[in-house]
């Protein structure tokens, strides 16, 4: 599988991935046939499939990490190999927590789970099948747009997840999809993804979503972690407007963005991205309220009038949808290489 993020190009290839341990189509699974096989990833593959009492279509996750199982194909049962018992019964306990966290979180920003199974010797989770793309595709053709309020509506999803206790763990803007009625939604939690990455022995390697805790040897990433990657995710995309080139530079100290952003927005940021965890946001609920109480203070502010004469009579969240409706008004599917679960449009 590629990294995540790259696609590949089908049109291009000379033949289609083989998924040798997937679950042949029109397997039947706790009510669900299965249509098609969406991609793989080190954790296990993900699946189109039909329910067969509601004229609906969902996402599958298996777990099946083929670093410690296969699957016996004429049972459809998985084998756990001999060496990798331990590890697979540890990631498996993890994924279905995750799961389970996530059937009782019901907010938009966050991906629906609406149901946990235990089948043919490993898990499986059912999720609400989005129509819409990824903000790293999105970001890419759009300039100068207002992002307070999605970030606002990503703070909201997030604190949603940690009043239940957990924690996304991959926050990125491959991970981020903006609906075609511009909401943005989190998607692919990565805690069960890191632990079997981990298992290996191999320290992980760094990203810019990264924070410094998750690289330590013993370290413990809790809520700021996620706080961090969500900063560093908006980093990115407001870096892309002008320059990537100030890797390690406060946003508050970029000349360039003081035209285009309010300052304590930026500082928002940059407070999130603090090395000491300390020092960071200590929830997304406070982070999420110093920006609405800055956000009414700047309302009258030079830059604020600004964006509002280029869009008179709208709110902030409708400008901030305006700018990305054109973007996923007509939805593509995403490549499986790219995500742990793809996004295929939907069918009328």
């Amino acid at each position: 599988m590629n990294a995540p993020g790259k696609e590949t190009n089908h049109e291009t290839m000379t033949e289609e991935p083989t998924y040798h341990y997937a679950l042949p189509l029109r397997t039947k699974l706790g009510g669900y046939a299965i249509l098609r096989v969406l991609g793989q990833d080190i954790t296990g593959y993900t699946y189109l499939a039909q329910d067969e009492e509601e004229p609906q279509r969902v996402i599958i996750e298996e777990y099946l990490p083929d670093a410690f199982a296969v699957r016996d194909m004429p049972t459809l049962k998985v084998e756990i190999t001999p060496e990798g018992t331990e590890h697979f019964d540890k990631g498996l306990a993890l994924f279905l927590e995750e799961s389970a966290r996530l059937t009782h979180i019901d907010h938009p920003a966050v991906v629906g789970v609406s149901r946990v199974m235990r089948a043919l010797g490993t898990g499986y989770r059912v999720l609400q099948r989005l129509d819409g793309e990824s903000l790293s595709e999105i970001v890419q053709t759009q300039t100068g747009a207002d992002l307070r309020p999605l970030l606002c509506r990503l703070l909201e999803g997030l604190q949603a997840v940690h009043e239940q206790q957990g924690r996304h763990g991959d926050i990125r803007p491959e991970n981020i999809i903006i609906t075609k009625d511009a909401e943005p939604v989190l998607t692919r939690f990565g805690l069960t993804r890191t632990f079997v990455d981990a298992c290996d022995g191999t320290p992980p390697l760094p990203t810019p979503y990264t924070p410094p805790e998750s690289l330590k040897k013993n370290g413990h990433p809790g809520a700021t972690a996620d706080l961090y990657a969500l900063g560093a995710t908006f980093r990115e995309i407001i870096l892309t407007v002008v320059s990537p080139q100030h890797h390690g530079t406060p946003l508050t100290s970029i000349p360039a963005l003081q035209r285009q952003y309010d300052r304590d927005f930026l500082q928002s940021i940059d407070k999130a991205m603090a090395r000491h965890e300390e020092d960071r946001w200590q929830s997304a609920q406070e982070w999420l309220d110093a920006l609405q109480q800055d956000d009414t203070a700047t309302t009258s502010a030079p830059a604020a009038a600004k964006r509002a004469e280029s869009l008179p009579g709208r709110s902030r969240s409708k400008r901030w949808a305006s700018c990305f409706t054109t973007a996923v008004r007509t939805p593509r599917a995403f490549s499986s290489s790219s995500l742990m679960f793809s996004l295929p449009v939907m069918q009328g």
